[in-house]
Parts: structure tokens; C-alpha cells; sequence
């Protein structure tokens, strides 16, 4: 009988790195699932999370050492056929062609002594041949302050020659994973979730196809860039049950879980507006994982609702029946298609019937009326004179049906205006209800559609569309905004540094370079575009080399001197730099003294020959 272990790291806190929102809450989802919904045993799952009350209940902190002696340590006990999750939400980087996963304490100057190298984790897990692991890894984070990107493509190969390791990434090495509001997880934890609670993705194969499929929908629903995973399955590892086998017949089907802290429902979180229509940006199925402390009565979604009970029991088989229970629904059954046929056959009649009675109607087309002379009324677009008593909610809802921009910036702008009319709906109004519904709904999606535009290092749009929703009454909305206007007001401060630095910059001018090198070291270490601005120096710095060397190879050593002095210490090229200074020092030394000798022995070859001239 094969044992199932789990490790679960989620970390939000970083001291070198940027905050994230739900790392915690993805790692601490997946572990209660597995403890309470999968029947693993308690003690054999590890969560490690940097929350403050693990931190004061003496819970070990998830920095380098503890996780990978907690991985050592449970790989150690594995027995043959045994299965464990390691799971990992947080930072990940790529440098010199080797992913590293970022602990808590990761430093982004010593990745080799703070991070993880995954080749290190491949090594822990080739002890353990015979067992099952299942590495899914949400790392791709967009922050300007990581080295490079390509984050997964070492993952991928790894996977690729260990056949006991089933891989599951967030998204492509060239995309970055996300996390929203709506859902209080990453789209890639929510979507595993959902996929093993209700979709019974019981095996490698079913989940990555479930995961293949529904990530990406998930991310275009909620108007985020594309997030597609990657799943590398080794053939003898495609069919391995993912959770117990009591569990794996339960999960999904009839599993009651308790209620409270940490249970997963489905729950609507689509903006579907009150009149039934939907945004703009597409149509994927609404269900997804959300929080909450009690089921729902009713799910409206796109996906089915897990049953309480086993189908087999909703109805008595045919052998449990009595003969005239069976003859009754037999009658049953039969009266109902005659009915069908005979009512079906009476309609096609008086349809046949109707037609024959007006075929001029059929035949003839009707002389073509003069058009009218307000070419509005031929439009599908309500007018005034169509809606005259249209709420004030439907105004606000068509108000953002219809942005006249279709960028995320004209997008967030329809829900502001869309926001303001509903906020101006008084209590007294019969709408009032259903607009602070919508309110909050919007609001969430503008959030998402901020966070869009962050990704794409548009940090001053996704500025002015969170400030656009304070102040607000949700609480969740305004911690949610004020965290991600913080973040954001860096980025865009390093980023408007970063854009002087290469303004600065001329390739065929030494001094420039120096100044453009002067500028982005401004921008502090951990921080976004710190990765961006330390490339750039690199490449400044080599640049006055280069120039300096040119100058050398002139033999003009005097400037090329002055010109490699501009290479300032700590950049790639200062040892480079230094060297060449000494070399060329002694070469000048060299050349002036080589002056005088060359002006004395010209002198002394004009005085010889005026005395050969007397002589003669």
C-alpha cells in the first residue's frame, strides 16, 4: 500500500524581494485539501509558510536549510511506490542557465549560497527511484528585481531524465504566473485545486489536461496576459493515483469537508452583471475556486456541482424495483412518446395550414417602405425614446458594457465611470441592493485589469485605475489596492531612474556612460528593475573599456587612461579596467621616454653631417 507525503512552501514575505499577496494562502490551501479532503495523514504533510502565526507557534521558518533538510528528510522515508507532493508558491530565477527557487531569506546578489538550485532538488530526488514525486512549482514571478527570465527551461530538462518525477509549472518559461483578488490564490493553485476536488483528476495525465485547458481560461477570464502551464509526465508515471484511493473514490463525489478557515467551495467570482450579460473580454466558464466558510445553497456555473451523495444512490436499480413499479414507469415512459408524436404531428398540420392560408405573404415580397428620417431608429443601439424609465444601475451597467476604448487603460476606465453612477445610487432605490453587489464585483475587476496593466510595465496606468477605486467601503479592495500601490510607486520610480540611465547613455561617449552608470546604481538592491538597471551598468561599464582600449590602440595612452578611470568600482569591467590602466601607464612611461631619445639622436644626425660639410 503506497504512503503519501506532501511539502507545501508559500511564501509572501521576502526580505530581498518584493511582497506577494496569496503564496501562503495557495500552499496552506493545497495542505488542508490533502489533510482534510484526501485523508493524508496529518503528520505527514509539511507546510512551510513565513505567516506570523506559524512564526510565533515556534513553526519552522521556510528559509534555505529548512527546506531542503524538511525535502531530505521526508525523501529519506519514502518506501517504494510511495507518493510525495512538493510544492512550492513563491520566487523562482534563472541564472547562468540554472533555475533557483528563492527561500525567504533569498539574497538576489548570492543566489548561490541563499537560493535552491532545482539541479539540487533532482539530486535528492534520484535517491528515491522507486517512488512517486509530484513537483509543482508556481515561481514566474513579474518583478523587474529577478535575474532574466526563461525561469522553467532547466526545470523542463531536469524532469525530462528523472522518469519517477511528474512536473507541473505554472506557466511557460517565457510568462509569468499571477494571483488575484477575485480568487485570493494564484490562477495556477486554483485551478490544481479545482481540477483535484471537482473534476476528479485523479492522475498525471487527467490533471495536466485539465490544467492545459482551464489555466489559460482562467487568466483570459479574469483579464490577465495568457498563463499556460507546463507538465512534463515520464510514461511510467501518467497513471499514478495523485491522492489515497479511499480518497481519490470520495474526492469530487461525496466527501463532506468540515466548515471553516481554509475550505474551498465553488463559488461564482465571474463579473457577470445583473442583467445577465457578461464583459466584453470573452466568455469562459465561471466557476472557480474561492473561499468560503459555508457551501453555498445554489452554484450557478459552468462546471457540475460535486453531489452530496453517490449517484448510484440517487435512484433504485431495476432489480431493487417490484414488477409493477418497473410496468408503471415502462407506461410511463411510453405515454409520454405518444404524446410527443401526436402533439409534434398536430403542430406540423396548422403550421402546413398557415402557410397555405397566406402564401401571398410567402410569395410576394411588400412594397418597401419610405426609411425613416432619424437614421438612430435603424441602429440596434436603445435610444432615449426606447428606454425613457432605464434605472440608474442599467445606465451604470451599459456604461461599462460599451468602452470606447478597447485597451486595458479604456477598459478600467469604463468601470470607473460604471462605478460612480452605481455609487450615486441612493438606499431608497429599489436597485440599491443589486448595485452594491455590482460595485463590489467591479471592483475586483478592476483590480484584475490594474494588475494587467502592471504586468506589462505599465506602472502609471495601473496606478491611476487603483486610484480611481479609493476610498471604498470594501475593506478587502482597499487593503488589496493600498499594498499594490506601494509596489507599484517603486516600480514606476525605478523605471522612470532606468529610462534616464539609458537616456543618458551614448555609445562614442565615455563620460555619458559614466553618468547613465551613476544613475541606475540609484535604483537599490531587491527592488524592480534592479536586474534591468545591473545589465545595463554591465554593459556601460564595458563600453568605456571598449573606448578606452580604441584610445590604447592609438597609442594616445594619456586618454586612454583618463577614459578607463570612468569605469567605476563594482562593475564587470572595473578589474578589466585597472588592469589596463597599469599597462598603459608604463606604455606612456615608455613613449615619453622614447622622445627624447628619438629628438637626440635627430640632432645628433644633423650635427654630423654639417661637420662633414666643413670638412669638406
Amino acid at each position: 500500500m503506497s504512503n503519501y507525503w506532501a511539502i507545501a512552501v508559500g511564501i509572501n514575505q521576502y526580505q530581498f524581494f518584493q511582497p506577494l499577496n496569496y503564496a501562503q494562502r495557495d500552499a496552506q490551501a493545497l495542505r488542508d485539501f490533502l489533510v482534510e479532503e484526501a485523508q493524508v495523514p496529518a503528520q505527514q504533510c509539511v507546510l512551510l509558510t513565513d505567516s506570523a502565526e506559524a512564526v510565533l507557534a515556534g513553526a519552522p521558518v521556510p528559509n534555505r536549510e529548512v527546506i531542503l533538510a524538511q525535502i531530505t528528510r521526508v525523501c529519506q522515508t519514502l518506501r517504494p511506490d510511495d507518493v510525495l507532493w512538493v510544492f512550492f508558491s513563491g520566487y523562482g530565477v534563472r541564472m547562468q542557465g540554472r533555475d533557483y527557487l528563492v527561500p525567504m531569506d533569498g539574497h538576489p546578489e548570492k543566489l548561490l549560497l541563499t537560493a535552491i538550485a532545482l539541479d539540487e532538488l533532482f539530486k535528492v530526488f534520484a535517491t528515491v527511484p522507486k517512488a512517486h514525486i509530484i513537483l509543482a512549482l508556481d515561481m514566474n514571478r513579474s518583478q523587474g528585481s529577478l535575474h532574466g527570465q526563461g525561469v522553467g527551461d532547466q526545470a523542463i530538462l531536469l524532469a525530462n531524465s528523472h522518469q519517477n518525477c511528474v512536473l507541473l509549472l505554472a506557466c511557460q518559461p517565457d510568462q509569468f504566473s499571477q494571483e488575484t483578488l477575485a480568487l485570493r490564490h494564484g490562477f495556477f493553485t486554483a485551478a490544481l485545486l479545482e481540477g483535484l476536488r471537482y473534476e476528479n483528476c485523479l492522475t498525471p495525465e487527467s490533471l495536466s489536461i485539465y490544467l492545459r485547458d482551464r489555466l489559460p481560461e482562467l487568466t483570459e477570464h479574469h483579464w490577465r496576459p495568457t498563463q499556460a502551464p507546463v507538465t512534463v509526465l515520464p510514461a511510467e508515471e501518467k497513471y499514478v493515483l495523485l491522492l489515497p484511493q479511499a480518497a481519490a473514490l470520495a474526492v469530487g463525489v461525496s466527501t463532506p469537508v468540515a466548515e471553516g478557515v481554509g475550505e474551498f467551495r465553488p463559488t461564482s467570482v465571474e463579473p457577470q452583471l445583473p442583467d445577465g450579460g457578461r464583459p466584453k473580454a470573452g466568455t469562459p466558464r465561471s466557476a472557480v475556486v474561492g473561499m468560503t466558510g459555508t457551501p453555498p445553497a445554489t452554484v450557478s456555473s459552468g462546471l457540475p456541482t460535486p453531489p452530496l451523495v453517490n449517484e448510484s444512490m440517487r435512484s433504485p436499480t431495476p432489480d431493487s424495483m417490484s414488477l409493477q413499479e418497473q410496468f408503471a414507469e415502462i407506461w410511463a415512459d411510453s405515454f409520454w412518446r405518444l404524446l410527443i408524436l401526436w402533439g409534434g404531428g398536430i403542430a406540423l398540420a396548422l403550421m402546413i395550414g398557415v402557410v397555405v392560408r397566406n402564401r401571398e405573404v410567402f410569395t410576394f415580397p411588400s412594397t418597401p417602405e419610405r426609411a425613416p428620417a432619424n437614421p438612430s431608429l435603424q441602429s440596434g443601439t436603445p435610444t432615449d425614446l426606447e428606454t425613457p424609465n432605464a434605472s440608474p444601475l442599467q445606465q451604470a451597467i451599459a456604461a461599462m458594457g460599451q468602452p470606447t476604448d478597447p485597451s486595458l487603460a479604456g477598459q478600467t476606465a469604463a468601470f470607473a465611470n460604471a462605478i460612480a453612477i452605481a455609487q450615486a445610487i441612493p438606499p431608497s432605490d429599489p436597485t440599491y441592493a443589486d448595485a452594491q453587489t455590482s460595485i463590489k464585483r467591479w471592483q475586483m475587476t478592476t483590480l484584475d485589469l490594474a494588475q494587467a496593466q502592471a504586468a506589462q510595465q505599465d506602472y502609471q496606468g495601473a496606478i491611476a485605475s487603483v486610484q480611481a477605486l479609493l476610498p471604498t467601503d470594501n475593506a478587502d479592495v482597499e487593503a488589496e489596492a493600498q499594498s499594490l500601490l506601494v509596489s507599484w510607486e517603486v516600480a514606476a520610480k525605478n523605471q522612470a531612474i532606468l529610462a534616464k540611465a539609458q537616456s543618458l547613455a551614448r555609445p562614442d561617449q565615455a563620460s555619458s556612460l559614466n553618468d547613465a552608470i551613476g544613475t541606475a546604481l540609484t535604483i537599490p538592491s531587491g527592488q524592480p528593475f534592479y536586474a534591468e538597471a545591473q545589465q545595463s551598468i554591465a554593459q556601460w561599464s564595458q563600453g568605456i573599456l571598449k573606448l578606452a582600449t580604441t584610445r590604447a590602440e592609438a597609442q594616445d595612452y594619456g586618454l586612454a587612461v583618463q577614459t578607463a578611470q570612468l569605469v567605476p568600482p563594482g562593475t564587470v569591467a572595473y578589474d578589466g579596467a585597472q588592469a589596463a590602466i597599469a599597462q598603459w601607464q608604463e606604455q606612456a612611461i615608455q613613449q615619453q621616454t622614447a622622445k627624447p631619445s628619438e629628438a637626440s639622436d635627430s640632432t645628433e644626425s644633423s650635427g654630423s653631417g654639417v661637420s662633414t660639410e666643413s670638412a669638406e
